[in-house]
Parts: C-alpha cells; structure tokens; sequence
C-alpha cells in the first residue's frame, strides 16, 4: 500500500523535494491557514454556486474521471487573490515549482535577482 509522508510548513525544503522525487506527493500540513481557507471560499463559493455539477465532457472517460457530482472553476487566479497571494506565490510551491521546472523545461539555471 502506498503511503504519502505528511510533513508541517516549516520542514526543510529538501525534504519536500525528497518526498515528492521519492513517492511523487507530500502532504504539507499548514500550507494554508484557516483563515486563508475561509477567504478563499468567500472568493470562490458565489461562483461555484453559479455552476452545474457534471457540465459534461466530449470524452467519456474524462466526464466519468470527474464524476457526476463534480464543479468545474477554471481561471482560479483571476477569481481569487487569495488564491495568488497564498497559494501560487507562496515559498514552497515555488521551490517545489524551481526544484522541477527548471531542470526539465528551460534547460537554462534561474536568473539572479
């Protein structure tokens, strides 16, 4: 049975990194506060409720993948600035975003500030 390491917002970024190399997920426990979680859903939830469950899909098997209860919000980050501000830009999933990105589509070492 797989197990997927749970491990607090202050681990060491290496370690994170390990862990994903290793069983490709981690479970970061405070990534967001519960505070960031409740505005994020004031963001969100008027437009969720906006939405049909199961919109739909050409291809059978993605509309079976995401199943008949599923909400769909694209373009998250134009609807939430919480969502940005702690989620996209926070520090982990930055280095986790450089840890991968970097040495698998640039080819190139990041630019120096």
């Amino acid at each position: 049975m797989a197990w997927i390491k749970h491990l607090p917002v202050n681990a060491p970024i290496n370690e994170i990194i390990f862990e994903i190399e290793k069983d490709g997920a981690v479970i970061i426990h405070g990534f967001v506060s519960d505070e960031a979680d409740r505005e994020f859903n004031a963001e969100i939830d008027p437009i969720l409720k906006t939405k049909t469950r199961n919109h739909g899909h050409p291809y059978p098997a993605v509309e079976f993948f995401h199943g008949a209860q599923t909400k769909h919000l694209a373009g998250v980050a134009g609807v939430s600035d919480t969502f940005v501000d702690v989620v996209l830009l926070h520090r982990i999933f930055e280095a986790i975003g450089d840890a991968f990105l970097i040495p698998n589509c640039s080819g190139k070492p990041p630019m120096a500030d």
